[in-house]
Order: structure tokens, then C-alpha cells, then sequence
């Protein structure tokens, strides 16, 4: 009878195996499902991080030209308010030497012998 026990623990046991490794296995194929779905989602993330970075870089690429053109702009209204400048001064000055001029009328003298 001893056998007979010894043979029923070792078929217990090797049931008992069997349902582990099904256990196993059915960790297993999750597993594998868990990793393709990380394999797609990685993938989801780098085209996405692809796209952000090309948006990026022609934001960047826009900045630079409004940069330019900002700069461009500041250099043209320096040039015209110097050119705006200059006339001012001009006119200022002519302005005053004719003022001046007005102003200091020579008087002409009568001859004495009147």
C-alpha cells in the first residue's frame, strides 16, 4: 500500500505541476500581449515625438524669419527718422538764418549834403 501512496503522491504531484506550468504559460501569453501593446505604444510615441519635433524646428524656422524681418523693419525706421532728422535740421537751420537775415535790415543813410 505504501506504493500505492507513494504512486497517488507522485500523480497529485505531477497534476499539481501540470497546473502550474499551464499557470506559467498563461503568464506567459500575457506577457507577450503586454509587451507588443508597450511595442506599439512606443512606436505611437516616437512618431508622435517625430511629428512634435518637425513642428518644432518650423516654428523655429518662422521665428527666425519674423526675426529678421522685425530687424530689417527697426533698420529701416533708423534710417528714416535719421533722413527725418537731417531735414529737420536743415530746416531749423534755415529756418534761422532767415530770420536773422529779416531781422538786421541794412538802413540806408541819406546823403549829408541835405
Amino acid at each position: 500500500m505504501s506504493e500505492d501512496n507513494n504512486i497517488y503522491d507522485l500523480k497529485v504531484e505531477i497534476e499539481g505541476i501540470k497546473k502550474d506550468l499551464e499557470n506559467v504559460s498563461s503568464i506567459n501569453s500575457r506577457l507577450d500581449m503586454a509587451i507588443e501593446k508597450l511595442a506599439d505604444v512606443s512606436s505611437s510615441i516616437k512618431s508622435m515625438l517625430a511629428v512634435h519635433e518637425e513642428k518644432i524646428a518650423q516654428q523655429e524656422r518662422t521665428d527666425e524669419i519674423i526675426f529678421e524681418k522685425i530687424k530689417d523693419r527697426a533698420e529701416e525706421i533708423d534710417a528714416a527718422y535719421r533722413d527725418w532728422e537731417t531735414t529737420y535740421r536743415d530746416w531749423e537751420t534755415d529756418r534761422k538764418s532767415t530770420r536773422l537775415n529779416s531781422s538786421h535790415l541794412k538802413l540806408s543813410r541819406m546823403p549829408s549834403s541835405a
